[in-house]
C-alpha cells in the first residue's frame, strides 16, 4: 500500500494542486528550501529539455519549503520569485505554505534537499536527504528505468 497522498498545495499562482493528482505516475518529487535548490541542481537538470528516457516518462514536481515566508509581503515576493524560476524550467513547482510534508508520511527534513520516487500506487522507490553522489544518481536513474519498463 502506498503513501497518502492527501495533500493540497498551490503553485505560484494560488491555483490549489493535491498531490493525488499524481497518484498513477512515477512521481519524482523534490522537496527543499531555497537554502537548498542547488543541493542537487546536476539531478535536476537531468529532468529538463532535451527529456530523455526514462525522464520523459515520469511526473516530476519540484515543492518548496516556504513555511518561514507565509507572511504579506513576503508571501507575495515568493511567488513572483517562483514564477521566474518555473518559467526558465521544465517543472511544475508547488508551495508549501504551512510546512504540510515536513510531517507523517513523508518527514522532509527542512534543512536539506529531499528526493523522494513514488511508484504509481504511491509506493516508496527511492528516497534520499541530502546532496546525491553520483552513484546515488545512477541508482536513481536505475531505479526510474527499472519502473518505466516495468509499467510498459
Amino acid at each position: 500500500m502506498g503513501l497518502s497522498l492527501n495533500f493540497d498545495l498551490e503553485d505560484a499562482n494560488g491555483t490549489v494542486h493535491s498531490l493525488q493528482e499524481y497518484r498513477g505516475h512515477v512521481l519524482v518529487l523534490f522537496y527543499e528550501s531555497r537554502e537548498h535548490v542547488q543541493d542537487n541542481f546536476a539531478l535536476k537538470r537531468s529532468f529538463m529539455h532535451p527529456r530523455r528516457p526514462p525522464f520523459n516518462q515520469v511526473r516530476v514536481v519540484g515543492v518548496a519549503n516556504v513555511k518561514s515566508l507565509n507572511f504579506p509581503p513576503a508571501r507575495t515576493f515568493t511567488q513572483k520569485a517562483v514564477r521566474a524560476i518555473q518559467s526558465q524550467f521544465d517543472l511544475e513547482l508547488l508551495l508549501d505554505w504551512e510546512g504540510q510534508l515536513l510531517g507523517a508520511p513523508f518527514f522532509f527534513d527542512p534543512a536539506a534537499s529531499n528526493v523522494v520516487v513514488l511508484s504509481p500506487a504511491g509506493e516508496v522507490l527511492f528516497r534520499h536527504r541530502g546532496v546525491l553522489a553520483p552513484h546515488e544518481r545512477e541508482r536513481l536513474v536505475r531505479t526510474l528505468a527499472e519502473r518505466v519498463h516495468h509499467a510498459a
